[in-house]
């Protein structure tokens, strides 16, 4: 589950019995559009961490489908980025006016959020025993292959977006040594409630046309009877109740098209 505690965060640098022994493993999420979308971040705790103060979160510097370059900032500030010379100046005063906004900040108004940033909750989601200065690297080399970020995937196809989600998933498989992180991003999420719709609908469509189809050879049957009974000569009652007949079977038509919509 997601608790809401909340705190700041120093930089403590990797002990060796934490290398050792294994370091917790959070997730944090920031909501950005209720219930739409939460920005996510990934932090790692000491040994045995009672102190939320201690955890440290790295995160993807975008948040929206303007944003254009993947940049990925940690508890000390920018850790890699993609943004070009002639955009870093602009980008670089719509960051720390982004951060500015989550305070207290910690040693740098240009370091991650911290715990208390996250309200949304943070969860505990595994162990590890790399270090810093691993995490570091593994960032480093994550941004140099994806050079640009992807707020929103298309709907219909998987692996088109490049965001804080699709980051913090990549760590925490580096992290735990291709262990995958149990939680749902939210373009798969949203994804795979339209395919399913998308293919509702479609079925819906197949048994309406087969219901109406079934009402309209009714008729036509009835119809057909009661003609037969006409040119047989035979009473009006007879007509009468294959008329009749004819009608129950387009009423039972339409009633299961109207449970099909």
């Amino acid at each position: 589950a997601f608790s809401k505690s909340c705190g700041t965060i120093s930089n403590t640098g990797t002990s060796s019995a934490e290398v050792a022994r294994g370091r917790e493993i959070f997730i944090g999420k920031k909501h950005l559009i209720q219930p739409i979308a939460d920005h996510w971040g990934l932090g790692i705790g000491p040994l045995d961490n009672k102190d939320e103060d201690k955890v440290q979160f790295y995160e993807v510097m975008g948040t929206s489908a303007s944003d254009k370059h993947m940049a990925v900032i940690g508890p000390c500030g920018i850790v890699a980025h993609k943004v070009p010379p002639d955009e870093f100046e602009k980008w670089h005063c719509n960051v720390k006016a982004d951060l500015k906004e989550d305070t207290p900040r910690r040693d740098s108004p240009e370091s991650s959020r911290s715990w208390g940033h996250y309200d949304g909750g943070v969860a505990m989601v595994g162990r590890t025993c790399k270090t810093d200065e691993q995490v570091v690297e593994f960032t480093k080399g994550w941004v140099d292959r994806n050079p640009a970020y992807v707020c929103v995937g298309h709907l219909q196809f998987r692996g088109k977006e490049c965001n804080c989600q699709n980051f913090c998933h990549d760590l925490f498989h580096f992290l735990t040594d291709g262990l995958e992180l149990p939680l749902t991003t939210d373009n798969e999420f949203w994804r795979t409630r339209v395919v399913g719709i998308s293919k509702m609908c479609g079925k819906a469509g197949v048994e309406i046309k087969a219901a109406s189809g079934a009402a309209t050879s009714g008729v036509v049957a009835s119809g057909v009877a009661a003609s037969g009974a006409a040119a047989a000569g035979q009473t009006a009652e007879k007509l009468v109740a294959a008329g009749a007949a004819g009608s129950a079977a387009l009423a039972a038509g339409a009633a299961g098209s109207a449970a099909l919509v």
